[in-house]
């Protein structure tokens, strides 16, 4: 007499349904990650441009005049270390190897000053999210009056 089968598991599209929701809850996740580290890479941008401002603002307290000898240097050469010890290392957090060229703002850059005179300064940095909706590109400027989208 044979017996009645007591086999259990899962069929095959059992198996596959599984892995699908699994890839796509995945891949849902690695997108909400990627915009929580650009987030978390901005916010390490202004911060980094806080810091280059008030040490800015020491320097032209000490000075009357702010530091000419660092117009068109990538802001980590510049020689600010009094003011602001880890200068060497205020760099852009996603490791950008050019100079900020606000006439060509694609991609994320190192900080740049452009030109700096006794009374007046500006920093070029990009960010990977705008500010402001309406602003025309992903360049900003640090001037002693406050950030600007670039023209």
């Amino acid at each position: 007499m044979p017996r009645a089968s007591s086999l259990t598991g899962f069929t095959l599209i059992e198996m596959l349904v599984v892995m699908g929701a699994i890839a796509i809850f995945t891949t849902m996740a690695m997108v909400a990650f990627g915009a929580v580290r650009s987030r978390q890479r901005d916010a390490q941008r202004m911060a980094n441009m806080d810091q280059l401002a008030k040490a800015m603002e020491l320097y032209v307290n000490a000075n009357s005049k702010y530091p000419t000898q660092c117009g068109g240097l990538v802001v980590s050469t510049c020689d600010l270390s009094t003011f602001l010890p880890g200068i060497s290392s205020l760099k852009d957090p996603s490791k950008p190897v050019e100079a900020c060229d606000p006439a060509d703002f694609e991609s994320p850059c190192e900080y740049a000053f452009g030109q700096i005179t006794d009374d007046d300064y500006v920093v070029y940095f990009s960010r990977e999210r705008k500010l402001d909706p309406g602003d025309a590109s992903l360049c900003y400027q640090l001037k002693p009056d406050g950030l600007l989208s670039c023209p």
